[in-house]
């Protein structure tokens, strides 16, 4: 037998309780998905739907430094702006260096949540099995995505420049430019205070 009827859930104005739900998410995807929240009809559904909801809660509070559990600059909010950069990602696009530091804000939070789902996958079944169809599970995978943020960090400046250190072939290329600018510049001053009386008259 369903949980709720059609009737109750007129009564309940469920639709105006979606949006409301939806209007206090922090992102994009987020009011996404909350706006597609149906009615779970099914006992049993409604009773894994919660527990869920309860290992999540526990998981947030035992994640980083911050109020809630997450790191204190974690914003859900660049969720807006990295989705179509997986999009582009996924239609084998490229990306510029800033675009990269973007995306790399989700890694340390991704580790984080796959080192403690796994690790405690007895007191977190429910999450552990949703964080492995999600390829979020386990020390392995933890350690995998701190190392891609590490190596970003370490290829590219806080404005998405590559690092004169990300190779010795870069930053010999880099020197040779700055040399040559340098004794440009010192050329043109030279050249300029050579024919100034010309360049007066």
């Amino acid at each position: 037998m369903d949980l709720v009827d059609d009737r109750s859930l007129a009564n309940l104005e469920f639709p105006a309780v979606v949006r409301a739900v939806a209007d206090r998410a922090s992102s994009g995807p987020g009011r996404s998905l909350a706006l597609g929240i149906a009615p779970i009809r099914d006992r049993d559904a409604l009773e894994a739907r919660r527990g869920l909801v309860t290992e999540i809660g526990s998981l947030i509070h035992r994640v980083g430094p911050g109020p809630r559990g997450l790191p204190d600059d974690f914003d859900l909010a660049f969720l807006d702006d990295i989705g179509p950069l997986f999009d582009r990602l996924g239609r084998g696009g490229v990306l510029e260096g800033a675009e990269v530091l973007g995306v790399a804000r989700i890694l340390r939070p991704a580790a984080q949540v796959a080192r403690i789902s796994g690790r405690e996958r007895e007191r977190l079944p429910r999450l552990f099995a949703l964080a492995g169809s999600r390829g979020l599970r386990g020390e392995d995978v933890a350690s995998d995505l701190e190392s891609v943020d590490l190596e970003i960090a370490a290829t590219l400046d806080p404005d998405g420049r590559v690092r004169d250190g990300a190779s010795p072939e870069l930053a010999a290329k880099r020197r040779l430019a700055r040399d040559l600018r340098t004794r440009l510049a010192a050329q043109a001053r030279a050249l300029t205070e050579r024919f100034a009386a010309f360049l007066q008259d």
